[in-house]
């Protein structure tokens, strides 16, 4: 009984049961209203959780403390930027479209111009401007460094339009170097509402010159992690950010993943760090399948035995609008968090709020959700608009309906309201229109249209009657219109 109180109090302290007012903050009615059944059933563990109580006038800093996200769907939300492009209102907009997390590279070979010299300037002039809008950051710690490792040729199918890259760091020099800036970073910048991930793609040869060297990336993992350990061993950590998830029928990428693991450097790791892209003519839904069967259960077979397998982390996935339609892109991007929220990844990371000036035909550079002139694509108008309607909502459960292909999930605002969102996967329906049924009155029935673009409706209890129509059925006569005579 005492280990139950014990439990149920740090999970207040956590918010984990939800009983945090809409400021954040904790009050005296919330801990008297999660403790008090307990004390009533169990008095003679009253001084235990009087004890509980002091602790919670004396250190009021831990609620809701920390980089790490909590339930809410926006806690959890993030977007990638690059430093140099983005300016204080990008933030500003940022933060008003409901986004938690900014994620963006802190390069080595910027920060560490003469060896042993570390120039912070960029990074404290962006960093204080993520504080500013009380925006958590997720660094990137990854970069080539000349001090350090020559220029190499790179591979034809991995040069991302190079022949010659510097090299990522392989040699004992060059991983304690990069370790040192790792360690000096975390030194400087902390942990509070900072989360770091080590390097980034280390399966593609374009992210790690010449070409992906799982043993190589193994050793920075595990030396840079007992880095960081050092100086901040409350961090959290992430990696390795694979490009790719595992496949059988990629050789080399089973190959890389298989090393990574069964070298024993994913733990130190916190979460193992995804990128689940995918062909543009999958939604995100597709992912939800992949994550159980492709990605949690091969780790749990390639973990050491003695290891529990790590929980996952979405750190970068976003669709070009170069290869999807400006429609698809803006229901996509809130989708990816959703499907990602419905497969218990607690982070996401959309990528990327900017496009890159340059033809459409190129890929790379179209996965904003903002123009390169910084003007709202479709994507960015949807989640501006969308976003803070949900941020601070928790999905309780994904509601059942056929065809599965429509997706129909009860969220539960802070204030008790409870609301569904609605959309439909794909446009495999066919060309009929189909429509969502909420209610089972013919009165009180409420026919929403389903799109691609997740839509919000408000309900009147958590036990929904929720159904998919093929069309709307007429109204009930005495909604019908009067005839004319």
């Amino acid at each position: 009984m005492l280990q139950h109180l014990w439990f149920r109090f740090i999970r207040l302290r956590q918010g984990k049961n939800g009983r945090l007012n809409r400021s954040g903050e904790w009050s005296w009615v919330n801990v008297y209203c999660t403790l008090w059944p307990d004390m009533m059933t169990a008095p003679r563990y009253l001084p235990v959780l009087m004890m509980a109580l002091w602790l919670f006038l004396l250190y009021p800093s831990i609620a809701a403390a920390g980089a790490w996200p909590g339930d809410a769907i926006g806690d959890g939300f993030g977007v990638q930027v690059k430093p140099e492009r983005t300016n204080s209102v990008d933030l500003r907009r940022i933060k008003a479209a409901g986004f938690n997390y900014v994620r963006y590279d802190m390069d080595w070979g910027l920060v560490e111009r003469q060896i042993g010299v570390y120039d912070w300037l960029t990074y404290d002039r962006f960093i204080g401007a993520l504080r500013t809008q009380h925006l958590k950051s997720l660094i990137i710690l990854d970069g080539s460094n000349p001090r350090y490792e020559p220029q190499v040729k790179m591979q034809p199918q991995d040069n991302y339009g190079y022949d010659h890259a510097y090299a990522a760091p392989s040699d004992n020099r060059t991983v304690r170097g990069f370790a040192a800036f790792a360690a000096a970073a975390a030194k400087r910048y902390g942990t509070d509402d900072v989360i770091w991930e080590i390097w980034n793609e280390p399966d593609m040869g374009g992210s790690w010159p010449p070409r992906p060297d799982a043993k190589a990336f193994s050793a920075l993992t595990m030396a840079t992690c007992q880095a960081l350990r050092q100086v901040a061993p409350k961090a959290i950590i992430l990696g390795p950010a694979i490009a790719r998830l595992p496949d059988p029928g990629d050789s080399s990428n089973m190959g890389f993943l298989t090393t990574f693991l069964q070298l024993s450097s994913a733990s130190c790791l916190d979460a193992f760090s995804i990128h689940p892209y995918r062909a543009s003519e999958q939604p995100p839904e597709f992912a939800i399948p992949d994550y159980t069967i492709k990605v949690r259960r091969f780790l749990a077979e390639n973990m050491p035995k003695d290891k529990k397998p790590l929980p996952l982390v979405d750190s970068e996935w976003g669709y070009s609008s170069s290869e999807v339609t400006a429609t698809q892109q803006a229901a996509y991007a809130l989708r990816i968090r959703l499907a990602d929220v419905l497969s218990g990844i607690p982070l996401t990371i959309l990528y990327e709020w900017q496009d890159s000036a340059g033809m459409l035909e190129e890929r790379e550079k179209h996965f904003g959700i903002i123009d390169a002139s910084k003007t709202s694509k479709p994507a960015g108008k949807l989640v501006e608009r969308l976003l803070p309607l949900i941020k601070d909502a928790v999905v309780v459960r994904r509601i059942e309906v056929q065809p599965q292909d429509c997706f129909a999930v009860l969220i539960k605002q802070p204030t008790g309201r409870y609301q569904l969102l609605f959309w439909v996967g794909r446009t495999a329906l066919g060309n009929t229109p189909a429509f969502i049924r909420v209610g089972s009155g013919a009165s009180s029935a409420r026919v929403l249209p389903l799109s691609l673009t997740p839509q919000l409706a408000e309900l009147s209890s958590p036990s929904p009657d929720v159904t998919v129509v093929g069309a709307p059925p007429p109204p009930p006569k005495s909604l019908e219109a009067p005839r004319q005579p």
